[in-house]
């Protein structure tokens, strides 16, 4: 088989019966992927019966990860470490992260040093404690001075980095020990040039296992054509310069399967669509949980499944007319957790955990 132009595809069996099969022109054999011809069949690495063969020219594919344009030579081991593959046959790229470590304690957030933009801190500072404009602009001048008590080590960390973006200087203090320890805000240091992901690949599936962060100077993400992300007790944290998570105009991202992912943007939206017409958002799955600082807009629609709800700010909703998560006060919120506001023990979601639950369980079992 030759010609650089040619394709060869066999959507039902395989290719054999022929003592050799000579490829010319810097053809391969991309399906089935570790493909090769042995014993007068194409066999795979991965699979003993091939059911799909796809012989052809390899491509380069409109996916790119941190800066690494992803081809039929690198797909197995895009960045070279182990961790990033795509699979053509599964159309799934895969996050493989460090084991996931669960750190529960409790830290207070102290801001140490003001700064030179006083004003910009204190922006960040109203959006993060819900104080007014006048309010977050005395706070800040009274520097060294105490933030916010007791938050998750993820939720300080992201507060003190979102402060340091703007010149303020900030250490957070251990609730229980008192022992502080600085910001390391290395996101300079991080993030890839434009998107930390980028793909225009229709119906792509990300999937996510462990612990997996990706920073971009533009977003951490940005799909532009309709995407499932999951992972199964994974956590996936998005850090952009501009948004978290961008999904393009026409597209919808799909966000499943027990993920936990957390959209951070650093000047704009932690989740953001780019149409409030043509964009769509779907969370699904009881053990989900999406977090966005920066918030959540512009989608034509939110759809929430499996008893999911916006769980902060309290009392918050989808407004459809402007297409964002939006607090009471009809303003955005800035700070916006999807996850199910019940306790995982409760099977049968009436508000308590009691013998009703273990019936519940068994009747399913049955």
């Amino acid at each position: 088989i030759g010609d650089s132009g040619t394709q060869v595809y066999v959507s039902s069996g395989t290719v054999s019966g022929f003592s050799s099969l000579q490829l010319n022109d810097n053809l391969q054999i991309i399906l089935p992927e570790g493909g090769y011809y042995l014993d007068r069949r194409v066999l795979s690495k991965y699979e003993a019966y091939p059911k799909k063969v796809l012989i052809r020219h390899p491509w380069t594919y409109e996916l790119k990860v941190k800066g690494e344009k992803v081809t039929d030579y690198n797909k197995d081991d895009v960045l070279g470490d182990g961790k990033v593959k795509y699979s053509l046959a599964t159309n799934t790229l895969t996050l493989k992260g460090s084991a996931s470590v669960t750190d529960n304690t409790l830290w207070n957030v102290k801001l140490a040093e003001k700064g030179d933009a006083v004003l910009s801190v204190a922006r960040v500072v109203m959006k993060w404690l819900g104080l007014s404009l006048s309010a977050a602009r005395d706070l800040v001048n009274s520097a060294p001075c105490l933030l916010v008590e007791k938050l998750s080590k993820e939720r300080s960390t992201i507060f003190g980095q979102a402060l340091e973006a703007v010149g303020a200087t900030v250490n957070l203090v251990d609730a229980g020990s008192g022992a502080e320890e600085d910001v390391t805000d290395d996101f300079d240091d991080l993030a890839t040039e434009g998107d930390g992901i980028y793909s225009n690949m229709e119906n792509l599936t990300i999937e996510v296992s462990g612990d997996y962060a990706v920073y971009g100077t533009a977003a951490g993400i940005h799909v532009d054509k309709n995407t499932v992300i999951k992972g199964k007790g994974a956590t996936l944290l998005l850090t952009g310069g501009t948004h978290g998570l961008h999904v393009g105009e026409g597209a919808s991202v799909s966000i499943e399967d027990g993920l936990s992912l957390t959209g951070v943007g650093r000047r704009e939206w932690g989740v953001r669509g780019d149409s409030k017409v043509s964009c769509g958002l779907y969370v699904s799955d009881a053990s989900t949980c999406v977090k966005a600082y920066g918030g959540i807009g512009t989608f034509s629609f939110l759809q929430l499944n499996d008893n999911l709800k916006i769980t902060e700010p309290e009392k918050a909703q989808f407004y459809s007319a402007l297409g964002i998560v939006s607090d009471t006060t009809g303003d955005t919120a800035y700070i916006v957790t999807i996850q199910s506001p019940y306790d995982p023990a409760d099977v049968n979601r009436d508000g308590t955990v009691d013998s009703a639950d273990i019936v519940a369980v068994i009747k399913a079992m049955k």
